[in-house]
């Protein structure tokens, strides 16, 4: 704990390093800060088994499966994780492969050009026309100002015999057989042509029209996406306004109107080839409901605002929320961000849909949900989730509704207090108390949820949800492999709990031992840390997941701290979570890196921890060491996690005699309830001895005066067992005593 300055009324913890030498009741809280597709943001979350893990964190994808299996694997130990989900609300910028723009705001347009080739013959989809190298594979004709298009699938040039007048002699109308150069075509469909039928040819053509552009090659942009083009630097950014894709000649082509995000008038200004970008966000799934219960266009939904991180935001701007439509009479936001949402959908019945057989959704029976028919205005909401019933609701848009038991039914304090899955928003603007009925195939369907990739920043973001420990006692911190740096930054601000760093998979997966052990050790120099509250640990897992059913590479940190959590739970956090009897690593196919003694040697000196294997044996924590480079009892985790634990509960005691009196009497008092606390601490072998000095001694006049009561409490800690050393003597014959004296 920090010393902080004394200005207001507090606690405060002091340590002296005495240890350099010639060396329960942990609670086992663990948080961890992650791209989940589910859940609040700004909020941490309490996460005490697997299923609870799905159900408010999201099942895994193939974008976060290594932060989620960490936490399932940390579940395996320990039941008592704290998660924070990290989101990127203002969204980031991606590169759409195989997609560019070619010039200065162009459209692609269809242009008509005559051809006055004659026809010699046709049959079927085969016309022959005069020899010529108008066409090629793929080309586009028209016939007269028909929109149909035809294609051309092959074509060779041959002679055929036509009937002709004789060229020579225009008077002679007698038909005679000759012998043409002509070029064959087969189309893709029959065009029916007559004589004095103009044949037009298809080309592509970019023109420049105002707020249009054609972008080569296919895209699903959707109306209200932001999308950018450059090479190298995005801005400005662009509103999506209509999308269409188009094949043509074999190519396709994504044809696009917009506006700009800032500035509606702004045109895109291009280069030849440039890059086309899209903006991806965490947005919460989303619909508006109109008076007469019809559906609002879902792709209006983009065009406003409607990420909701968590129900605090929700609660502050609910009323500035705006709507699509002057219709819309209510608005259905997903609880948390994520394209989990869109799995959502809502039923809402009326009074007189009841007993009449109707279905809330696919065989599910209306009366089978409800013990009470809904009074006259109020109506049944219901909630379905993966096509699961979650939760009903009897509700009203009447502000003053009332049930039987004197509770609110108004909507908005009904859902937004009580679901689990859904927030609403009533538009004021419209004040009927009744909405038309949404059952079975008119169910309203939730859209727009989406999520974007965490960053660096998001991390930080999900990490610092922690950082007040007056809010939360936490005593581990497992590091994302993305930014691990945050979990270090937490534990140095709070200096209340250790944080645990495991090594990333680059310097692990595919490497030699003697390979990976140097890039360890560049990676160790590059975190640079010197702390005793943060621990390095080596080596990546292979092990079997169960939703993609196939064997991954994870990080090692959940099954570190999930081990950690254990110990302290079970033995207490004096206890090493490490070596065969409390080390053992579950669900282990292999480990990345065999590290030899002396590659572990190497990390060990330089304040990585070894996960290792031994035949017959397992996949071991082999190491107990923090970051501290100082050799001292604080250079081992156990010893560190010791004085967190003590130090924590020691400041609640002593907390309950801010504002006594400064009197021998609460010396004497304080000194009482700290030894014995002390005392079970020796007799549980977490210490050798103490001593705890709180009297005139370190209590001066001047002290008393400055409002301070000083408390020194002397610790020895107890020292684990890294090194054994067998030492095997041949005596021969000799007697033992004689042996035992010359050493």
């Amino acid at each position: 704990m920090a010393n902080g300055s004394l200005l207001s009324p507090s606690v405060t913890i002091r340590e002296s390093d005495m240890s350099q030498v010639v060396a329960f009741e942990g609670t086992s809280v663990t948080v961890f800060g992650g791209n989940f597709t589910k859940g609040p943001i700004g909020f941490y979350q309490v996460v005490d088994s697997v299923e609870n893990l799905r159900d408010l964190c999201g099942d895994p994808t193939k974008k976060n499966y290594n932060e989620w299996m960490q936490c399932y694997n940390f579940l395996q130990y320990s039941n008592t994780l704290l998660v924070s989900r990290a989101a990127n609300l203002d969204g980031d910028m991606k590169l759409l492969e195989n997609v560019s723009y070619e010039s200065d705001t162009f459209f692609l347009q269809d242009i008509k050009t005559k051809l006055n080739l004659k026809v010699y013959k046709q049959n079927g989809v085969d016309i022959s026309f005069e020899k010529t190298d108008l066409f090629k594979v793929n080309d586009r004709i028209s016939v007269m100002e028909l929109p149909q298009t035809f294609k051309i699938k092959y074509l060779r040039d041959e002679q055929i015999d036509v009937m002709e007048r004789d060229p020579n002699d225009p008077t002679n109308v007698v038909l005679q057989t000759v012998k043409k150069d002509v070029t064959t075509v087969t189309f893709d469909a029959i065009p029916e042509l007559h004589d004095g039928d103009y044949i037009y040819k298809i080309t592509e053509a970019v023109q420049p029209k105002g707020n249009k552009i054609s972008l080569r090659g296919q895209v699903n942009l959707k109306p209200g996406e932001i999308i950018g083009f450059s090479d190298s630097n995005i801005d400005p950014l662009f509103r999506v306004l209509t999308s269409e894709i188009a094949l043509i000649n074999g190519q396709y082509f994504t044809n696009i109107s917009y506006i700009g995000r800032d500035d509606d008038s702004q045109i895109v200004s291009a280069t030849t080839g440039g890059k086309v970008y899209k903006l991806e966000r965490t947005q919460s799934a989303c619909a508006e409901v109109s008076v007469d219960g019809s559906e609002v266009d879902v792709n209006l939904l983009d065009t406003v605002e409607h990420t909701v991180p968590n129900y605090t935001t929700f609660d502050e701007l609910q009323k500035s929320l705006p709507f699509v439509s002057e219709t819309s009479k209510l608005k259905i936001f997903a609880k948390t961000p994520g394209a989990w949402g869109n799995l959502l959908e809502v039923a809402i019945a009326n009074p007189e849909d009841f007993n009449k057989g109707k279905e809330a959704k696919d065989g599910i029976s209306l009366d089978s949900l409800y013990e009470y028919i809904p009074d006259v205005g109020t109506f049944g909401l219901m909630v379905f989730y993966k096509n699961q019933l979650v939760e009903t609701f009897t509700v009203s848009f009447n502000e003053k509704a009332k049930d039987d038991m004197n509770n609110s039914l108004y909507i908005e304090n009904v859902i937004n207090k009580k679901s689990n899955y859904i927030l609403v928003n009533v538009n004021e603007a419209n004040l009927e108390t009744k909405v038309a009925s949404r059952l079975e195939d008119n169910i309203i369907n939730l859209y727009k949820g989406s999520d974007s990739e965490a960053g660096k920043d998001d991390i930080i973001d999900a990490y610092n949800v922690f950082e007040n420990n007056e809010e939360v006692e936490i005593d581990i911190v497992m590091a994302n492999e993305i930014y691990p740096q945050a979990a270090a930054e937490l534990v140095l601000k709070r200096l209340d709990c250790v944080a645990y760093i495991s090594a990333p998979k680059e310097i692990c997966v595919g490497l030699k031992a003697t390979e990976a052990t140097r890039k360890h050790l560049e990676w160790r120099k590059e975190l640079n840390y010197n702390s005793s509250y943060i621990a390095i640990f080596s080596n990546y897992k292979y092990q079997y997941s169960p939703d993609l059913d196939k064997n991954v590479w994870i990080n090692l940190c959940g099954d570190i701290c999930g081990i950690t959590a254990k110990v302290n739970f079970e033995n207490g956090s004096h206890w090493a979570s490490a070596g065969l009897n409390r080390g053992i690593i579950k669900n282990v196919v292999k480990l990345a890196n065999s590290f030899s003694l002396t590659n572990r040697d190497e990390l060990y000196k330089n304040q990585i921890n070894p996960i290792v294997t031994f035949p017959n044996q397992g996949s071991v924590i082999w190491g107990n060491k923090t970051s501290q480079t100082k050799n001292s009892s604080f250079s081992r985790v156990n010893v560190r996690r010791l004085f967190v634990e003590m130090e924590r509960a020691l400041a609640k005691m002593s907390k309950y005699q801010l504002f006594e009196f400064n009197d021998a009497f609460t010396r004497n008092y304080i000194s009482s309830i700290i030894k014995p606390y002390l005392a079970g601490k020796k007799a549980a072998r977490a210490l050798t001895d103490f001593l705890v000095v709180v009297d005139e001694t370190n209590n001066t006049p001047q002290v008393v005066a400055n409002n301070q009561l000083v408390i020194d409490i002397y610790i020895k800690p107890t020292y684990t067992v890294e090194w054994i050393i067998l030492h095997f003597v041949n005596v021969g014959t000799n007697d033992f005593s004689i042996a035992i004296s010359k050493g």
